[in-house]
């Protein structure tokens, strides 16, 4: 059963169970328009009742996925990344106050999980895939009960740093399915061009060089987005800078992941302060910023002539935030962005891979219609929300 996300963005919620047992798998904030808010998701024994759920399983940190987490009942067993757990914690102390998605003791009590540690829960066997995406440690679910299997693709894409490594696991740990849900975020933008996180790479390192004083708007937990620019800067010349917040989000990459690969060994990155003035304004620098006052005042001490502003978000954000959109208003900036969602082309490789015998129920979208088209010959299942499939 999908609870919500068969024609919505966000506010994702899918329960698979059977006989024995009954898990979740997201349990994330709607993304309301400006002035909405997300709508309480209710689920009797899971946010009230008797707490009788195996378990709830985060694809990743991201609020549409985990945003209503304190409203599950204390007893259900939580399981997410456990770099991801680490990550969701350092943001959840900096929003706390206005935008609290769960307490530091429950965010303890989550259960890590770890690319291929199989999970039982009942007679359900869940086994998490690496995927790749705009928030770090994201995965896939592999759903194994009474000789079915299903895939959980979670948000992905195959454009990034480790897009081939999805396709890979996906034929070596999975291969046919009887049920595929996908999301399909992009199925309502057909035709749009695939921007690849090299493609960033590559105008990141040119930007660099032509400008010395570069600021980077980006989420602080788009991780691959983040060592772009770190590789960028370093092969510019340039100092890569952040404040203490996405120092502490960097640090716990550059602990998981740092040794495998240089990609993630943050160990570089300078924690801003006033005693770094003098050499970033001799060597330049990439900073991240997230926007505000401070770094407004911040831009302020370095010559707007040498200075860029570079965009790494979605840009539906700059019409819900006019505050993001102020920030950029006179500056000399640009649009360098790479969607962490995949694109129909990607959905279609991914089912050639996994060739579901029954069909594919496409979530995360707000144009499920599409799919059809763009997964021929496999059959689509369109379902509503709260509405129980049998496989």
């Amino acid at each position: 059963m999908i609870h919500r996300g068969t024609h919505q963005i966000g506010g994702c919620c899918t329960e698979i169970r059977t006989g024995q047992a009954r898990i979740l798998i997201d349990f994330g904030d709607e993304l309301p328009e400006p002035g909405q808010v997300s709508q309480p998701l209710e689920l009797e024994d899971v946010t009230c009742g008797k707490a009788d759920c195996g378990g709830v399983f985060f694809t990743h940190y991201h609020g549409d996925h985990v945003g209503q987490l304190s409203r599950i009942l204390p007893g259900i067993p939580l399981y997410m990344g456990s770099a991801a757990k680490e990550i969701f914690s350092l943001y959840q102390r900096r929003v706390a106050a206005h935008h609290p998605a769960a307490t530091e003791k429950t965010i303890a009590a989550i259960q890590p999980l770890h690319p291929l540690g199989r999970v039982r829960v009942g007679d359900i066997i869940v086994t998490p895939l690496a995927v790749d995406h705009s928030a770090y440690d994201a995965y896939m679910f592999l759903i194994e009960a009474q000789g079915k299997k299903l895939l959980h693709t979670g948000d992905y894409r195959l454009h990034g740093f480790r897009g081939k490594g999805v396709l890979t696991a996906l034929e070596k740990y999975v291969g046919q399915v009887d049920a595929l849900i996908t999301e399909g975020t992009t199925l309502s933008r057909p035709g749009r061009e695939v921007v690849t996180e090299r493609d960033v790479e590559r105008d990141a390192a040119k930007l660099l060089q032509e400008n010395k004083y570069v600021f980077l708007l980006c989420s602080s937990t788009n991780i691959d987005r983040l060592a772009t620019f770190a590789a960028a800067a370093k092969k510019a010349g340039r100092l890569f800078v952040c404040d203490g917040y996405q120092k502490s989000i960097l640090d716990v990459v550059t602990r998981h992941s740092g040794e495998k690969s240089p990609l993630y060994d943050f160990s570089r990155a300078l924690t801003y302060g006033q005693n770094l003035l003098p050499m970033m304004k001799e060597k330049g620098f990439c900073m991240p910023i997230r926007g505000g006052e401070w770094a407004h005042s911040l831009a302020e001490r370095f010559d707007p002539r040498k200075s860029l502003f570079v965009y790494s978000m979605w840009t539906g954000y700059l019409e819900r935030d006019p505050a993001l959109k102020a920030l950029l208003d006179g500056q000399n900036s640009v649009i360098l962005h790479a969607s962490g969602h995949g694109s129909p082309e990607q959905i279609k490789a991914v089912c050639d891979i996994v060739r579901p015998r029954v069909g594919i129920i496409p979530i995360h979208t707000d144009a499920p219609e599409q799919l059809s088209k763009a997964v021929d010959p496999y059959s689509v299942i369109f379902l509503e929300d709260g509405i129980t499939y049998k496989l």
